[in-house]
Formats: structure tokens, C-alpha cells, sequence
């Protein structure tokens, strides 16, 4: 259904996220998070716990 209509190559929605298909969101968006969460590992800081709406791409980070 999707592939037809929206001129698609591959399924857009699957059970693990494909990290290609990864949006930063702007200046604000995922990629803030994820450089932040990529900042605590680098530096040890220890449990990081990320959380958000159903759909704000928690798993894909």
C-alpha cells in the first residue's frame, strides 16, 4: 500500500528502525539528543535514560 502510493523503493515501517532512514529533526530534534547521549558515553556519566512520545524516535537513537 505504501510503496505504490508514495512512490517508495522499500517498506518505510518495520519492526527495528533502519538507522539510513535516520532525521536529525532541525536544531532542536534528534540530533541534540543524540549528541548528547553520544557526549555522557564518551565521558562515563554513568545511565542515561531517554523519553518521549510514541513516535518521537526514541528507538532509532
Amino acid at each position: 500500500m505504501y510503496l505504490d502510493y508514495y512512490s517508495l523503493d522499500r517498506h518505510p515501517f518495520r519492526i527495528t528502525p533502519d538507522t539510513s532512514l535516520f532525521f536529525a529533526g532541525g536544531n532542536q530534534g534528534r540530533g541534540v539528543v543524540l549528541d548528547a547521549m553520544l557526549f555522557a558515553i564518551e565521558n562515563g556519566e554513568g545511565i542515561l535514560k531517554v523519553v518521549g512520545e510514541v513516535g518521537s524516535g526514541k528507538t532509532m537513537l
